[in-house]
């Protein structure tokens, strides 16, 4: 089933996860992994581009999440919150101010939140995502200068597949993950050793 929603509008979230559970009968899942970037100079951000990337990358987040987990909370059989909080949660790169604080804020919202839901059986965790060929890097990537430098950090030497991403998350949403809590897995290539 797909549906378009503003994830960053309370109104659209919440219902966009009670229209999910109305259709499947029931949310053990959810996957926080909208985002979107601009390179903008840290002078020249706008404050609407500086709100709208804070809106996507982390408000999304709180609002999706808090509605899934009341749904998981009213249920009782526990649940699964995954983000996806690329390495860019602890790597700062130039024009991306923007960016890296909404993700250095969803970073610590998954491990506030992991604490506070515990108690309900409902694991929250992060994926640290590197340079992942999707739609949202293929114009940093088109750019022989940009795909250079950003190569320069992944000992690995390739760029990361949705593959590699997937992966990850279905081992942090099984119950081989059920210890797991508030943490986020990195899946950069070694971007992070380097």
């Amino acid at each position: 089933m797909a549906r378009r929603a503003d994830v960053s509008d309370k109104a659209q979230a919440e219902h966009m996860v009670d229209e999910a559970v109305r259709r499947t009968g029931s949310l053990d899942i959810l996957v926080n992994n909208a985002g979107i970037e601009f390179l903008t100079p840290f002078l020249d951000i706008a404050e609407s581009e500086w709100d709208r990337i804070l809106d996507v990358n982390l408000k999304a987040a709180f609002l999706c999440g808090q509605a899934a987990a009341r749904h998981m909370v009213s249920v009782g059989r526990g649940g699964k919150i995954l983000n996806i909080a690329p390495i860019n949660s602890h790597v700062a790169l130039e024009k991306q101010a923007h960016y890296v604080a909404s993700k250095g804020g969803l970073l610590m919202l998954t491990k506030a939140v992991a604490i506070e839901l515990a108690k309900y059986r409902i694991n929250v965790n992060a994926i640290g995502p590197g340079v992942i060929d999707t739609a949202l890097t293929k114009g940093s990537l088109a750019d022989p200068e940009r795909r250079a430098v950003l190569l320069s950090h992944v000992p690995w030497g390739r760029v990361g597949q949705p593959r590699d991403v997937a992966n990850a998350a279905l081992f942090l949403c099984s119950d081989e993950a059920d210890y797991v809590r508030g943490t986020i897995l990195y899946v950069d290539g070694g971007w992070l050793i380097s």
